[in-house]
């Protein structure tokens, strides 16, 4: 199938191997996010990226998976209270479903 799409792209007036090679290049790039920002694109309230990277270096993740294997206590930490932290677990749980399956098609980082 990519190979039917690289040849559909090379047919393409002004799209030679060398554009269809950095055009993929770059759809590569994007193929990879910061946890921070994995979490934080699923708009869940309250939560943005500082709230998620503070998250992340506070309260012992160290996978990916063990962001779904946390309860609401276990996000409190410095400037997060309780209402935070349950606010990010529900909104985790709710899209636990599709974050994994999202997450078969891109890297996410946990730098």
């Amino acid at each position: 199938m990519l190979q039917q799409n690289i040849k559909k792209l090379q047919s393409l007036e002004g799209y030679g191997a060398r554009s269809v090679e950095i055009l993929l290049n770059e759809l590569g790039k994007k193929k990879s996010c910061k946890l921070s920002e994995f979490i934080a694109g699923y708009n869940i309230s309250g939560i943005g990226l500082k709230l998620a990277q503070k998250v992340i270096d506070n309260c012992g993740i160290n996978t990916v998976e063990d962001i779904f294997n946390k309860n609401a206590n276990d996000f409190i930490t410095e400037g997060i209270g309780p209402k935070t932290a349950e606010k990010l677990y529900s909104g985790l749980q709710a899209h636990k479903e599709d974050m994994k399956k999202t997450m078969i098609w891109v890297d996410v980082d946990l730098s």
